[in-house]
């Protein structure tokens, strides 16, 4: 938490922007309370009071609703809403039907109806369309992006022809075409922009992908009421295209929302082959290793659990856990923090029992409540807000535990424990033992007649990667493995046919200058035991051993920068000190709205915004966070910020895709 609060210290707090954004959006002009829309009903004078059923369930809050309201949505804009609301907290700002612009809906003629929609034509039709039916009282036009002059009078002209537009009550462009993970983090949901830009030739639908994501990218910049300077790789590609975008769109709102350039801000815009590593290794830390195994979407995570089937789980800032654990080894989560916490919690369930004579053990509350009501138990609201508060943190804490028991699994059954181990150890230049040069060869074996799992690709990448840098800083001497040997591995995953590791020789990212002269850093690693699951006897009964099994994490080297971190650090503090500084310069330019306004290239900047087009990795956020947080221990971060999106947060399988993708065009 301290650290996400080093990096939106200026009040760039991104998510409770875009929240309050949409519960005002959500106001309508009838709505009296300016406080959400809603309040809570004040808590009873008296002391005591005979708790029945709908109380408990509702927690004995009441909604004071001004005016109810039909909230209509698309796909895109679900997945906006479902990320920062649950169905109560709309139910609570007066929305008492939630529905689907694809649906077919009945008339509700008394109600007014808040549109939130993505600007296309298909949307601009079925509006239209339910106006021409006036299905409903009023209706208050919401759109994710701009509106374009186009669909306006496309808009117009309908509403004209049906004489339905007296009924628009307002419209409005909301500048919401992102999702946020939390307060510096965000990402457009756009899972191929790196390998469909590289792919197209032609340039008309080059332009339109480009639009595509500076409209998302703009939405944060509205979001953030930032109009920045935009540094854009020089050479031609994806990052450059959508950074040209960006100002194309920028300055056509600049007239029309007043804005100025913001001469102390920067937008980066930087092209995934900036660094490969992140996108491929394994990671080990319980955010980025539970997104890289399942898939982290809206703000929930499916799992398989034991006699269950498949889960989900929220994963939002209401879970004080979540937000604990995201940057915590894995195996401290689950060896200490889950089971120390659900021990906690029994103790003070058994407190309260003694202390009530209820019985919260089972934490069935329909049981619960048939005793009350039997025995007519008279509760203070305190209490009862102690039988919550106690219920949901059990019920936070299991939920962590089941979804720690899926990941050990994974681990158990795909050896990423060795992966990480070996990677790490790679990564950190450290001299790999006999004993863990055969590992890799083990790693990296393939029966006959099977496949190559995309973990054994992914750490195959990996030596590639390190290889080639190790190559071209003339540490080969260094490197544990030749190149024949690379070639053995090579063979045995894929045969005859290596046409995936030929992707690293894309032309694009020869073309990169900061792809081969730039030397990986050290993992946030200082030891590594010889066998992480050697201590598990029983899946789900041993996780306190992890703790104890040889892994030890150094918080010095988890905070050394990675790429993207030091390529902050160079637009924010300009640290001549570090030599990848005159690459950035070399291979960085900035453009503006304002022709002059281009600052000089050795400009530094209060505010920064790094884009990563491609794919980024939760692993690449949290070391900037880390960064971020030394930087201001070491007094850097005086009024500075800094907020980290990408057009999708990449698993590591995936990215093989995108690379599997660009062999297959080339």
């Amino acid at each position: 938490k301290k650290k996400a609060q080093q990096m939106n210290k200026k009040g760039t707090d991104l998510l409770s922007r875009q929240r309050a954004a949409i519960i005002q959006m959500l106001r309508l002009k009838d709505d009296e309370d300016d406080d959400m829309s809603y309040s809570k009903s004040k808590k009873k004078k008296s002391k005591s009071l005979i708790v029945n059923s709908n109380q408990l369930g509702a927690k004995l809050t009441e909604y004071d609703i001004q005016q109810w309201k039909i909230l209509i949505i698309d796909e895109w804009t679900k997945t906006i809403l479902t990320s920062l609301f649950k169905m109560g907290d709309l139910r609570a700002l007066g929305i008492t039907l939630l529905l689907s612009i694809k649906e077919d809906r009945q008339a509700i003629p008394d109600a007014p109806a808040i549109y939130f929609v993505r600007p296309n034509k298909k949307n601009i039709d079925r509006i239209c369309s339910d106006a021409s039916s006036s299905l409903y009282s009023d209706f208050h036009l919401n759109f994710s992006s701009t509106l374009s002059h186009t669909m306006m009078r496309d808009l117009a002209t309908q509403l004209a022809q049906s004489k339905a537009a007296s009924l628009i009550a307002s419209v409005h462009d909301q500048f919401m075409n992102y999702t946020c993970f939390d307060a510096s983090c965000f990402d457009l949901n756009m899972h191929s922009v790196f390998s469909d830009m590289l792919n197209m030739r032609n340039e008309h639908d080059i332009k339109d992908k480009a639009n595509d994501v500076a409209s998302g990218i703009v939405s944060v910049l509205m979001s953030l009421e930032m109009v920045p300077i935009v540094a854009v790789e020089k050479r031609v590609g994806p990052a450059r295209e959508i950074g040209l975008a960006v100002i194309e769109q920028l300055r056509a709102l600049r007239t029309k929302l007043d804005l100025d350039i913001n001469h102390r801000s920067v937008l980066i815009l930087a092209n995934r082959d900036l660094d490969l590593l992140p996108a491929v290794q394994h990671c080990w830390s319980y955010r980025p290793l539970l997104h890289d195994l399942f898939g982290i979407k809206n703000a929930q995570v499916s799992v398989p659990v034991e006699g269950e089937g498949i889960k989900s789980f929220s994963l939002d800032a209401t879970d004080k856990y979540w937000l604990k654990f995201q940057q915590i080894p894995f195996h401290e989560v689950a060896g200490q923090y889950v089971e120390q916490g659900l021990q906690d919690v029994g103790e003070k369930i058994s407190t309260f029992n003694r202390e009530t004579g209820l019985d919260l053990s089972d934490g069935d509350l329909s049981v619960m409540e048939d005793k009350l009501q039997d025995a007519e138990i008279k509760l203070t609201t305190n209490t009862i807000d102690d039988i919550f508060e106690l219920l949901e943190e059990k019920k936070r804490l299991t939920a962590h535990m089941k979804m720690s028991l899926a990941v050990l699994s994974q681990i158990k059954s795909r050896h990423l424990d060795d992966f990480f181990s070996l990677e790490s150890k790679l990564l950190a230049r450290r001299r790999l033992t006999d004993e863990e040069k055969s590992r890799v060869s083990e790693l990296l074996s393939v029966p006959e007649e099977a496949e190559a799992s995309p973990d054994q690709i992914r750490f195959l990448l990996v030596l590639f990667l390190l290889f080639r840098h190790a190559k071209l800083s003339n540490k080969l001497s260094k490197f544990p493995f030749s190149s024949s040997d690379l070639d053995v591995f090579s063979s045995s995953l894929f045969g005859d046919d290596a046409s995936l590791l030929s992707a690293l020789d894309h032309p694009f990212f020869q073309s990169n200058p900061l792809f081969n002269v730039t030397t990986p850093p050290a993992r946030s690693l200082s030891s590594i035991g010889s066998n992480l699951m050697s201590s598990f006897n029983v899946l789900g009964t041993s996780l306190k051993s992890m703790a104890s099994s040889g892994f030890s994490f150094s918080s010095a080297d988890a905070a050394r920068p990675m790429l993207c971190s030091r390529l902050v650090n160079h637009f924010l503090h300009s640290n001549n000190d570090d030599s990848a500084n005159h690459d950035f310069s070399k291979a960085f330019e900035f453009l503006s709205i304002s022709s002059s306004s281009v600052p000089s290239s050795s400009s530094t900047f209060d505010h920064a915004c790094l884009f990563m087009v491609g794919g980024a990795s939760f692993d690449e956020y949290q070391n900037l966070q880390m960064c971020c947080d030394q930087w201001a221990s070491d007094g850097l971060m005086k009024h500075k910020s800094v907020v980290f999106g990408s057009s999708s947060f990449i698993q590591g399988s995936s990215f093989l895709d995108v690379l599997s993708s660009l062999v297959s065009k080339s």
